[in-house]
């Protein structure tokens, strides 16, 4: 009886994932070829096969279908905040030899297989969210509270302030942002992590002063 009993429930979880799943896939896809201003609640259950009453069984607003599936807050576009601050956290114990800037985006680095699936996903996100101006403002805010997680673990691993550690989280968003933005834009079957790498590795080169450069500006000091 207990087997029947856990097949039942099994099968729930999976209907009411699957049902989730396909009132997001569907709102998505509106948001993004007519808008999320003029999409309507009763549009996205048409399209997913439901009713209305069901569609609040499961999201409370449209605007809850972009930034909340169940369980799982995505500030990193379809990536858990838990996750990546676990993941951070893991990188920054261990790995001393990175620089602070260095060690976000190894933790980026290593969340980006996550998403290596959902670059269809992700391209009709970010066109939902460019017809909305909230839903923009919803974003920035969300973005703004990962850089605040990363800049309060790169203040701990330094001992300094929160305000300098909270710059490096800005930064390492904007090179995540920038990372998304071009592996969504282009055709070819590079990995995302691929392009988290070349950014975060462009703004470690600029960020790092040439020894040459060093001594060279140090012997015009002294001439």
């Amino acid at each position: 009886m207990s087997s029947s009993h856990d097949a039942d429930d099994g099968w729930r979880v999976r209907k009411a994932r699957q049902t989730a799943t396909s009132l997001a896939d569907a709102a998505l896809k509106l948001f993004a070829s007519q808008g999320y201003d003029e999409t309507t609640v009763e549009e996205i259950a048409d399209a997913a096969g439901v009713s209305r009453r069901t569609f609040f069984r499961y999201y409370s607003s449209k605007e809850e279908l972009l930034f909340l599936q169940p369980e799982t807050q995505r500030p990193l576009l379809f990536v858990s905040r838990e996750a990546f601050g676990t993941a951070l956290a893991s990188i920054l114990a261990e790995d001393d030899a990175h620089s602070d800037l260095g060690a976000v985006g190894a933790a980026l680095i290593a969340m980006s297989s996550a998403l290596e699936t959902e670059k269809q996903r992700l391209a009709l996100f970010t066109t939902a969210l460019a017809s909305s101006a909230a839903l923009r403002g919803r974003s920035s805010d969300s973005i703004d509270l990962t850089a605040e997680l990363i800049g309060d673990a790169v203040a701990k691993r330094r001992a300094t302030s929160l305000e300098s550690g909270r710059a490096t989280g800005a930064v390492a968003m904007a090179l995540y942002r920038r990372a998304v933005r071009n592996w969504i834009a282009t055709s070819t079957k590079r990995k995302l992590s691929t392009f988290v790498v070349e950014e975060f590795a462009r703004a470690e080169q600029m960020t790092t002063p040439r020894i040459g450069a060093v001594n060279g500006g140090r012997r015009k000091h002294n001439d």
